[in-house]
């Protein structure tokens, strides 16, 4: 026979064990296939939190190459991203330059606690790569970089997207880099393994 105070325990145990399962689950990579060698990733819900205004639901995933975070990378600020959204209605040019702005901006005033004030700028053009059902956008941010420079900082950036309609939602993958779209970062960021 348990005692109370083991019952309790073993009761705890489960519900510390389902909750770690539930979170594991909704902690996996969907539209990533996996994660590169030394990369990192995180999983963000939508509506963001550092960007309330973007009224989609979904999901943000994100892989950080191994320089994210290192100013003196090469590949500091490069990564990829992807938004899988909620609907089959894919942003115009002119809507996803204001979510971009939105983005980045939240972003940046989230990270630095409202000290950096410069509002985040960005363009996006169409690819003239762009064919069959995927639609390609080249484009820039200009933002207050605020994780280790801030200081102002022009983001290139490839924006691919494609619809499920069978899922009733549209998908983002971003990749991202301060470096030239000829500097090598970019050759992993376009290998990056999306699903």
């Amino acid at each position: 026979m348990l005692t109370k105070p083991l019952k309790l325990i073993l009761s705890i145990i489960m519900l510390f064990s389902v909750a770690i399962v539930n979170s594991q689950e909704q902690n996996e990579l969907a539209y990533f296939k996996y994660v590169p060698d030394k990369w990192r990733s995180e999983i963000i819900n939508f509506p963001l939190d550092f960007a309330p205004s973007l009224k989609y639901k979904g999901r943000l995933e994100l892989l950080f190459s191994p320089g994210m975070f290192k100013g003196e990378s090469e590949e500091f600020l490069s990564y990829g991203f992807i938004w899988a959204i909620e609907g089959s209605d894919v942003p115009t040019p002119e809507q996803l330059e204001q979510d971009l702005k939105t983005y980045y901006y939240g972003l940046q005033s989230i990270v630095s606690e409202g000290k950096l004030k410069a509002k985040a700028n960005s363009r996006v053009w169409l690819d003239e790569s762009s064919s069959g059902s995927d639609l390609s956008y080249l484009g820039i941010v200009e933002w207050t970089e605020p994780f280790v420079t801030k200081s102002a900082q022009k983001l290139n950036l490839k924006v691919t997207f494609r619809v499920n309609k069978e899922n009733n939602q549209w998908q983002a993958f971003f990749r991202v880099s301060p470096q030239q779209i000829d500097h090598s970062i970019w050759t992993k960021l376009e290998e990056l393994p999306i699903n």
